[in-house]
């Protein structure tokens, strides 16, 4: 019990030594009128190894390998669960039955895989209207984030969360948003994951929000928070193509978002 207490802190703490929140200025905030939300590349859910790990991967869910060769990290394995992208330990008897997809690149063309940040965009933008931003719209696709130099080696890899880190910490945008500036869009909304795990019957989701002018590329203001909830149903998460499990993340994530659109002031106190 102990030792999973402590494997729960120490996910939570981990991007503590990120850099401070920082508050878009009044006269910043006063000039946006206009506002494109867009969704960062998302790391893959981390599942790590428990004595209870099989039974997340129940005979009802529909199961995608990802190739050993390309993905594999320490052991772990890429894996795609009712959509949901994870890396995971298998039993080798679910591996052998598994069927074997040829890359992650065409499970993200075909769209069968569900994008945690484009959930989240769809409710930041939700979220930024109703408080009275009639001009907020969502840019299709994924951002990519700076710092990933391979993805077929990196995508399920170590070094995402040293990209994930610096992203955050940029003060200056390396995205070229100047077009979005050409359009009449006064500011940019990045939404990024850092922290997204499922350790035994808890999710964790640390969410982050970067506000950039799209002209210079300068970060105006930027927040993140973090929360995890507890699931009484750990065997079927996954089951009825992985409804609960979304249901959770979109409990976490609109509680999430609410916190960080308010800190970088989108939102009321």
């Amino acid at each position: 019990m102990k030792r999973g207490y402590y494997f729960l802190l120490l996910l939570l703490c981990l991007p503590g030594c990120m850099g401070a929140q920082l508050k878009p200025s009044a006269d910043d905030l006063r000039n946006i009128r206009t506002i494109k939300v867009v969704a960062m590349e998302a790391p893959p859910l981390e599942v790590p190894p428990s004595p209870s790990g099989a039974t997340l991967f129940g005979a009802s869910a529909s199961m995608v390998l990802i190739p050993e060769q390309s993905l594999q990290n320490g052991g772990r394995i890429g894996v795609m669960v009712a959509g949901i992208l994870m890396l995971a330990d298998l039993p080798e008897a679910m591996r052998k039955a598994a069927k074997t997809a040829v890359t992650i690149d065409s499970l993200l063309v075909n769209g069968d895989a569900w994008l945690p940040t484009v959930v989240l965009v769809q409710e930041a933008a939700r979220q930024i209207a109703a408080a009275g931003r009639p001009d907020v719209a969502v840019r299709a696709g994924l951002q990519s984030l700076p710092g990933i130099q391979n993805r077929e080696r990196t995508f399920f890899g170590e070094n995402w969360q040293e990209p994930l880190r610096n992203w955050y910490d940029e003060d200056s945008s390396r995205s070229d948003y100047r077009p979005l500036r050409q359009q009449g869009i006064d500011a940019v909304v990045e939404v990024g994951l850092l922290n997204y795990a499922l350790y035994q019957d808890t999710l964790i989701v640390q969410v982050c929000l970067k506000l950039v002018d799209p002209a210079t590329g300068r970060v105006l203001g930027r927040g993140r928070a973090t929360d995890y909830l507890k699931t009484m149903e750990l065997a079927t998460i996954f089951a009825d193509n992985g409804r609960q499990f979304k249901e959770m993340f979109s409990t976490l994530g609109n509680r999430l978002l609410t916190k960080n659109l308010r800190d970088i002031g989108l939102l009321p106190e």
